[in-house]
């Protein structure tokens, strides 16, 4: 079965529903960290490689402010995690940087490569 809408209104057929509006995720990214290379993307024009798990996701279509919700993950051989790398810079409408740490046992927490990291975002779009 398929649905094929244009528009999803609320009961009074006033509007759009809040959730069609503003709730979805806006943007993607699926990355090999280790090349790095994007595997697959939503609203992701480029990304720019910073260093050892360091990236910058570049937005194709901006959000209204630099205010939009992220979370993430990071898969890969040892013990990592993900984590928005404006800690350290801004985000902007435009871009926003992210990271991979790795803590391989002994060791202090440390950026490093990793060989998934994932990002799903949302918000408003410009």
């Amino acid at each position: 079965m398929t649905l094929a809408v244009d528009q999803i209104t609320d009961e009074a057929g006033t509007g759009a529903v809040s959730l069609y509006l503003a709730q979805t995720l806006k943007a993607t990214l699926i990355l090999d960290g280790n090349t790095p290379s994007v595997t697959a993307s939503l609203n992701h024009s480029s990304l720019g490689d910073n260093g050892d798990g360091d990236y910058t996701n570049n937005y194709t279509n901006s959000f209204s402010d630099a205010l939009y919700g992220m979370v993430g993950s990071v898969f890969d051989s040892v013990a990592t995690q993900f984590w928005p790398y404006d800690l350290k810079t801004a985000r902007t409408v435009a871009l926003c940087r992210i990271g991979a740490l790795s803590k391989p046992v002994s060791s202090a927490w440390a950026a490093a490569d990793a060989d998934q990291v994932d990002q799903a975002v949302w918000g408003d779009l410009a």
